[in-house]
């Protein structure tokens, strides 16, 4: 369960699962978009080549699937959040989507 102020708090994004992100990278990629069309691709290699320029170890493909998804649940989060919705919950499976 969300709320205004729990998604705000903190420099990390922890949507549920094993993935944490940096809020800053949320919004890096959010003003990517709206600027210009950006693809998960070429965002992701844009990160690939400043990790290489800093000798950091190059993402996975398997983290576009990561970010893109956690990208989509945190902008959805904030969304309903900014149509007045006090808390936002996130299922945990298919039973509980009605809940």
């Amino acid at each position: 369960t969300f709320t205004s102020d729990s998604l705000q708090y903190g420099d990390m994004v922890h949507l549920g699962g094993a993935e944490v992100f940096e809020r800053r990278l949320i919004e890096h990629y959010t003003s990517q978009l709206v600027s210009k069309a950006s693809s998960w691709q070429k965002f992701v290699d844009g990160l690939n080549l400043s990790a290489f320029n800093s000798n950091l170890i190059e993402s996975k493909r398997d983290w576009r699937k990561r970010f893109a998804t956690a990208f989509i649940k945190y902008k959805t989060i904030e969304f309903d959040l900014s149509l007045g919705t006090m808390t936002v919950s996130i299922p945990t499976s298919v039973r509980d989507f009605d809940d």
